[in-house]
């Protein structure tokens, strides 16, 4: 008699569970379709437009950047005494996708297997832009390069040993121009 109460009691026991795994289930499967009716809903009130004007550029990229960069000016109006700056800079680039050139292809998109059709309309072969940063305490003056300042007998002698070379060079072009 024991073993038929017990199993009574165990198979009673296996009802339960069977009856709470099937409520289980059947409410995991009705919430899951509710929430499958709301994303729908939402899917079919998205606005491509109001989109692109919370979000004017899409950056898709930021690069981090460190350069050294010569930059020669001239020193008065004499182009002769250049000097050089070296800079070390550092900043960042944000590549971006201009969003006001973006439609939605309503002939193609499917709201119900949630795909959307965009069209972009860029002016240019290459929609992506780039907005450089450079923070002024990033540009840092590694070295500055002054042009030596030499006297008015060193030019002569420049000079006149240039002017021998060149004597001599236009001597022999004429002469070998002159025969023909």
């Amino acid at each position: 008699m024991a073993k038929k109460i017990e199993h009574k009691t165990w198979q009673k026991a296996l009802r339960i569970t069977m009856i709470f795994a099937t409520i289980i289930v059947v409410i995991y499967g009705i919430v899951a379709f509710f929430i499958d009716r709301i994303a729908r809903k939402k899917m079919s009130h998205f606005s491509v437009e109001r989109y692109v004007e919370q979000t004017p550029k899409f950056v898709f990229k930021t690069i981090t950047f460190y350069k050294y960069i010569a930059y020669g000016k001239p020193d008065g109006t004499n182009t002769f005494l250049d000097k050089l700056d070296i800079y070390h800079i550092s900043g960042s680039a944000d590549l971006y996708i201009d969003m006001q050139y973006l439609t939605m292809d309503s002939s193609k998109t499917d709201y119900l297997n949630k795909e959307l059709y965009l069209i972009y309309n860029s002016p240019t072969e290459i929609p992506i832009g780039v907005n450089v940063n450079i923070p002024a305490d990033k540009c840092i003056n590694v070295e500055t390069i002054k042009p030596k300042v030499i006297s008015k007998a060193e030019a002569t002698e420049v000079a006149t040993s240039v002017s021998e070379v060149t004597k001599d060079i236009g001597s022999f072009i004429g002469g070998v121009f002159g025969a023909n």
